[in-house]
């Protein structure tokens, strides 16, 4: 009987490891090849667009109910002129990108085809379905979603279950792409001042992310192998690498930046040091906005809070 026993513990710890051993391999079956250009699709909100690292303009984009765009300056882009500058300087892959708007982009970036996006200021998960639904032929999706969600107050379980809605259409849409899921930037302690109800809000952002965990883990191996978490809640300096404490400033969208091509790379990140190993002094003289630029940018606290709550509309 005991070596009986023996046997079917040591049965137990076998499929055990296999298992654990499956589902590291699965986050590793990428179907993107990056010594070859690859095609990305920019995902998201407001972090996706580059609020806050964007020069103030608008052109509408009505066919999706999308109202914040601009024509190219110099300084704009978020995280993804940042992704723009890296490849150009032969810092990372080669890559285009897809989506059904440019704003918020720079003239590097449509030199270089690198100017498309779907990043929507102000919307929640529900929201982003609609475009998930749309079709993409893109290798890689970057996804950072679910601030809006919580800060108009749903709870991070309902914003956890719209979030994988949105991931299962863009896996459903496009049978190629490999999905980049973030969990979420934290937002800094001096919002405070902009959302009364800071305290709660920070603990459902750690609560959605670990929901998200979660409901990955749980997810069949045939689509979870096809989503890669990305986790860049430690990423930002607390509050330095923030523009207004809830969107990124313009070197904290570096980091975001370094952190998703170490994910592409399938490469570790540094949570204190995310951009280690890749040169950055000579992009950030080149990209960083002045002083005047950066007034350029500031929306309104009236402007601001009507994104935060999603009732931001062009008059």
């Amino acid at each position: 009987m005991k070596n009986k026993n023996q046997k079917i513990k040591l049965l137990l710890l076998t499929i055990t490891l296999l298992l654990t051993f499956n589902i590291e391999a699965q986050t590793k079956n990428l179907s993107y090849d990056i010594t070859k250009p690859v095609l990305i699709r920019p995902f998201g909100d407001s972090i996706t667009y580059g609020f806050g690292f964007t020069d103030w303009g608008f052109c509408p984009v009505s066919s999706i109910g999308q109202f914040i765009c601009m024509p190219p300056n110099q300084a704009v882009g978020g995280y993804r002129v940042w992704m723009t500058e890296f490849a150009i300087t032969n810092k990372a892959f080669i890559f285009t990108t897809e989506g059904y708007q440019s704003g918020g982009s720079n003239p590097q970036q449509w030199i270089t085809n690198t100017q498309t996006h779907d990043g929507y200021p102000g919307w929640r998960n529900d929201q982003l379905l609609q475009i998930a639904n749309y079709a993409s032929f893109a290798d890689i999706t970057l996804v950072h979603a679910g601030t809006n969600d919580l800060i108009q107050g749903k709870s991070p379980n309902n914003a956890m279950t719209d979030l994988f809605k949105v991931v299962n259409a863009l896996l459903a849409k496009n049978p190629k792409t490999q999905v980049f899921l973030a969990k979420i930037i934290r937002i800094s302690p001096a919002a405070a001042t902009i959302l009364p109800n800071y305290e709660t809000l920070s603990t459902n952002i750690r609560e959605y992310n670990q929901l998200i965990e979660t409901n990955w883990i749980n997810t069949v191996p045939s689509l979870r192998s096809r989503i890669t978490l990305v986790d860049m809640h430690p990423i930002l300096g607390l509050p330095e690498d923030y523009y207004d404490n809830v969107h990124p400033s313009p070197l904290g969208y570096m980091k975001i930046s370094c952190t998703w091509i170490n994910a592409i790379k399938n490469q570790k990140t540094n949570p204190s040091d995310p951009c280690y190993g890749l040169n950055t002094d000579q992009i950030k003289s080149k990209i960083t906005p002045s002083e005047q630029e950066i007034q350029k940018m500031q929306p309104t606290k009236e402007e601001l809070d009507k994104i935060l709550n999603g009732k931001f509309e062009l008059k």
